[in-house]
């Protein structure tokens, strides 16, 4: 199963992007799990938390923040092998997606060939590479997706807070 993060502004964009999901996903038998949002604070506040998405699809024009600075602010949180795929009305943001490592920028309206044909691709690039993460709160009350193979060593430091640093 794949957890799949939807932001745009437009609840019939994200009824769109959810109906290719459910078409491929009976053709192709896979299983998504879907978490739609039409705002992006409160995808933040749901990353920021914890959840955990393999997949984001953002909307570029967004009127509270654009999904460029939305998926500059996932990429900061430290999931770098997160897959993310803009949709938009405006291809003159294309160029900018190369500053958060897109995986591929779509045009609104979907096609939905071209839209299983990422999918497609998504899916075999997540499969072929497997990464364990694992959730690690902070002393300022943050929580933080740090990939294991990203951990060098942990080390355990007894005081009176009882430490450990990753």
């Amino acid at each position: 199963m794949f957890n799949v993060f939807i932001c745009d502004d437009s609840k019939l964009d994200i009824e769109n992007i959810k109906n290719c999901l459910s078409v491929f996903s009976k053709k192709k038998h896979v299983d998504f799990n879907i978490s739609e949002f039409s705002n992006p604070e409160m995808l933040m506040y749901e990353v920021e938390d914890g959840k955990i998405a393999d997949i984001f699809i953002l909307d570029v024009e967004m009127p509270e923040i654009t999904g460029i600075e939305l998926a500059k602010k996932i990429r900061m949180l430290g999931d770098k092998n997160v897959r993310i795929v803009f949709v938009s009305h405006y291809p003159e943001y294309m160029q900018d997606s190369f500053d958060v490592q897109a995986f591929y920028y779509l045009s609104k309206p979907l096609n939905y060939n071209d839209f299983c044909i990422i999918i497609k691709k998504l899916i075999k690039s997540i499969e072929d590479s497997v990464i364990h993460k694992i959730i690690i709160p902070t002393n300022t009350h943050q929580k933080i997706i740090v990939n294991t193979d990203d951990i060098i060593y942990i080390e355990a430091i007894k005081t009176e807070k009882n430490v450990i640093r990753i």
